[in-house]
């Protein structure tokens, strides 16, 4: 894909995305936030867990040996964060920002898309497409052609990667699914393994909030120093640039 393409959908992106209502600070009853606040203590030591015991998951037995207290520690605060997680039960709590940006006329190209064995690529092309036929269906089509990014950042998930522990969905209050995918109306394409797409400027705290307690690597800002051996990285770089 060449930039002007890339342009032309990331414009059609924000010109869906921004003629929709967004709510970046929903307002919440005492309860619910102290819960929210138990789940974040549980994701935070549920991110320590996974930090420490992921260099030892593929060592030989000598290296596991003498890091035994590391992991046996590691998997301490792991069962104490899913007791803390089990408490606050924020599965029961419906995240307020869920259906947005979440059009329910692309739902059912969308939703399958963290299924295993799941064509990634083939089901952001059928979202992207349906998206830009509705736009020149309603004769917003020009409109996203002529427009400017305006703001925003850009997001990569990487599906393979997924735990799908819950901590990113509830901290960015549903921005992010159970399984850490970014709304569909956002989505721009597939690049690699990466789902590309794009935050807009409202929600970015919250989408922040997400990136910051979950444990795996999936998600993550374009520009993430993490990227810069990987093709992505050289590939959005200039593009990112122009929406940060």
């Amino acid at each position: 894909m060449n930039i002007a393409e890339f342009n032309h959908r990331l414009s059609e992106t924000i010109s869906w995305c921004l003629s929709q209502e967004i709510i970046d600070a929903p307002r919440e009853d005492e309860n619910v936030t102290n819960r929210r606040s138990l789940n974040r203590q549980g994701a935070e030591l549920f991110h320590e867990d996974y930090r420490m015991a992921a260099p030892c998951k593929h060592a030989g037995w000598f290296l596991r040996w003498r890091a035994k207290g590391e992991i046996r520690r590691a998997a301490e605060m792991l069962a104490e964060g899913q007791e803390l997680m089990k408490t606050a039960a924020v599965t029961s709590i419906v995240p307020p920002l869920r259906r947005q940006p979440r059009s329910e006329v692309l739902r059912l190209l969308a939703l399958s898309l963290a299924e295993s064995g799941a064509d990634h690529a083939a089901i952001v092309g059928q979202v992207v497409e349906a998206r830009s036929q509705i736009l020149r269906d309603s004769g917003r089509h020009s409109e996203s052609q002529s427009s400017e990014p305006r703001g925003g950042g850009l997001l990569v998930y990487a599906p393979q990667d997924n735990l799908a522990c819950g901590a990113a969905e509830y901290l960015s209050l549903g921005y992010f699914d159970v399984d850490n995918v970014p709304p569909w109306d956002t989505w721009i394409l597939m690049l690699g393994k990466y789902l590309v797409s794009w935050v807009p400027p409202r929600l970015a705290r919250l989408v922040q909030e997400g990136l910051d307690e979950n444990p795996e690597p999936c998600i993550l800002w374009a520009n993430d120093p993490s990227l810069s051996k990987e093709r992505i990285e050289e590939t959005l770089g200039e593009l990112s640039a122009k929406v940060a």
